[in-house]
């Protein structure tokens, strides 16, 4: 492996709804990140929540060659414009994910099947920190608002930020 490769999940249930990610390093180290979120959202639109976190934390790392696993086709096909977001709110994710997208030297998005995911057992941690039980210490946090409802400043900082 030759960059870094981004696991990238959602979970809900009665409790709420959380997203997950598994950032591994090129020496095979792993990052386990998980978030609340604090709004509803569909499915897709956790997702596209999942892969910004996990783009904005792979920035932070100063990563330059990142490959994102996804299970979502539609979000995959989207990224890598093989469909197009009809939907507004995707339409919103997309924009903010292909700015993120445009940071490293080399990005890109695969599907992978769930029943392929080899990160089960983050996945499985993931559902059961929505209910806040917990089986090893992984750090949580809280996303409050979606990704694409930013204020001007910080949609300028992002628009202006080199990269």
């Amino acid at each position: 492996m030759n960059g870094w490769v981004l696991n990238v999940d959602e979970a809900s249930n009665s409790k709420g709804d959380g997203v997950g990610l598994v950032l591994i390093t090129p020496d095979g180290s792993i990052i386990e990140q998980f978030y609340t979120l604090g709004f509803q959202a569909t499915n897709n639109e956790a997702e596209y929540e999942a892969v910004i976190v996990g783009l904005k934390m792979a920035t932070t790392l100063g990563v330059t060659e990142l490959e994102v696993r996804c299970d979502s086709l539609l979000l995959v096909s989207q990224v890598n414009g093989d469909y197009t977001a009809n939907n507004n709110q995707i339409a919103k994710y997309l924009k903010v994910v292909t700015a993120w997208k445009a940071k490293f030297s080399h990005c890109n998005f695969k599907q992978v099947l769930r029943s392929e995911n080899s990160h089960k057992d983050s996945r499985d941690t993931l559902a059961s920190a929505v209910d806040f039980q917990f089986r090893r210490e992984i750090p949580i946090e809280h996303i409050p608002k979606p990704s694409i409802q930013k204020s001007n400043e910080e949609i300028f900082r992002l628009d202006r930020s080199p990269g």
